[in-house]
C-alpha cells in the first residue's frame, strides 16, 4: 500500500464502437439554423400583429419582436427559446402602450380643466 495518499486503479475498457459521421460544417448548420429562424420570427411577427390597427402598438409589438429575436438568438436553442420570449415581450408592449394612452388620457384631462 502506498502512503503518499495515491492508489492504483484497474482499468478496463468495453470493445471499441465504430460509426460513421458525416460532418455538416458549422456556417452551413447554422445558416439553416438563420433560415428557420427568420421564418418563425416572421410567422410569430404576424400572428400578433393581426388586427392591431393601433401604429404605436404596431411599433412597439415590433419593437418587442426585434429584442425577442436578438435574446433567442444568443441561447443555445433560439426556436424553441423564440416563442415564449416574444409572448413575454409583446404582453409587456401591449401593457407598457394601455398605459401610455391611459397618461395621455388624463394628461388632456387635467388640460382641458385647467382652461
Amino acid at each position: 500500500m502506498k502512503t503518499d495518499g495515491y492508489h492504483s486503479v484497474p482499468t478496463q475498457f468495453g470493445p471499441d464502437i465504430e460509426f460513421e459521421l458525416t460532418p455538416i460544417p458549422h456556417a452551413q448548420a447554422r445558416n439553416a439554423m438563420s433560415l428557420r429562424f427568420q421564418e418563425l420570427q416572421r410567422r410569430l411577427v404576424q400572428q400578433i400583429l393581426q388586427g392591431t390597427g393601433n401604429p404605436t402598438l404596431r411599433n412597439h409589438l415590433q419593437q418587442a419582436a426585434n429584442e425577442a429575436a436578438a435574446l433567442a438568438w444568443t441561447t443555445a436553442y433560439p426556436l424553441l427559446v423564440m416563442p415564449t420570449l416574444l409572448e413575454e415581450k409583446a404582453h409587456a408592449a401591449r401593457y407598457r402602450t394601455e398605459r401610455q394612452n391611459r397618461i395621455e388620457m388624463r394628461s388632456q384631462e387635467i388640460a382641458e380643466t385647467m382652461r
